[in-house]
């Protein structure tokens, strides 16, 4: 598998819920990015999703409102760069994973939706797997577990990953202890990486400490064997109101400081929004590749 070389794709709508994907679809097709991570993906009380506050899919039924996200994922695809679709589910501020631990606790017939929902989207978009932004349920470990259990038995193939912040010594326990409670209950990994937040809240995220961390776990534990390529750092890119915000050469500068084997930029909207003639999505992309120690494939 090459490098991960992603983007958190935003800003599909506007104010209106009007669709406006054109931009993105061409800008991200255009680049080198191998992965396309929608965000966010909100969950409502009964299993219902959302792409931020349009909804996505309902009782089983896919929204004509989720053709903005497939223009985007089938323009990557024609252009023979995108190798990965994930949906990141939670954010700040948000009741998701506290509405999906009060769903699947319940097993009822909100649960038998929220999983046939991600089903029906996963198989309408060719989703790859699933990032948790996990912001509101921050220490709930069961949550965790029992979402990736779940989703994991409905297809084997769903991979996940995990988009945390902060300073590794308070934060990286937590998600450790995720690692391990999947692993040990589904005795193999489909964690595949930490989507690590180095911006705003995450601002004082330090890769390096974040794979120490994992490394030291132990693989007989959490099932990870090369904690160097499973943190993934993510950077906010220049004009971004998230701090630091980064040029393409200083990302790339950064990436090369951490040794980081992949990252991904903060996000798509912040490029597109900049003043034109200033670095494209296409520019951040290879700025990750230059950054990153060891090149796709």
């Amino acid at each position: 598998m090459s490098n991960i070389i992603g983007a958190y794709i935003t800003g599909l709508f506007d104010s209106e819920k009007s669709c406006k994907s054109a931009v993105t679809a061409k800008g991200i097709a255009e680049s080198i990015m191998t992965d396309y991570i929608f965000w966010s993906i909100h969950v409502d009380p009964k299993g219902n999703l959302y792409y931020n506050n349009v909804k996505l899919v309902t009782d089983g039924v896919v929204s004509s409102d989720a053709e903005c996200l497939k223009n985007v994922v089938d323009m990557g695809r024609e252009s023979g760069k995108l190798e990965r679709v994930w949906l990141s589910i939670g954010a700040g501020g948000t009741q998701d994973f506290t509405n999906i631990n009060t769903i699947l606790n319940a097993c009822g017939a909100e649960k038998d939706n929220l999983l046939c929902n991600f089903k029906v989207i996963s198989d309408y978009l060719g989703v790859h797997g699933f990032d948790y932004d996990n912001e509101d349920m921050i220490g709930n470990v069961e949550v965790i577990v029992n979402l990736t259990k779940v989703l994991h038995d409905l297809d084997k193939n769903y991979r996940f990953s995990f988009c945390p912040y902060g300073a590794s010594q308070y934060f990286a326990p937590y998600w450790i202890k995720c690692l391990q409670g999947i692993y040990s209950t589904l005795k193999t990994q489909p964690v595949v990486g930490f989507n690590l937040q180095c911006y705003s809240g995450g601002a004082n995220s330090d890769p390096i400490g974040w794979m120490k961390m994992v490394n030291n776990s132990g693989t007989n534990t959490t099932g990870v064997t090369d904690a160097n390529a499973f943190i993934r750092p993510g950077l906010a890119v220049a004009g971004s109101p998230s701090n630091p915000a980064y040029t393409p050469s200083q990302m790339t500068s950064k990436l090369d400081n951490w040794n980081s084997l992949g990252a991904w930029i903060w996000h798509t909207e912040n490029v597109l929004n900049f003043n034109e003639g200033n670095p494209t999505i296409a520019d951040y992309a290879s700025a990750i590749m230059e950054g990153v120690s060891i090149k796709a494939t």
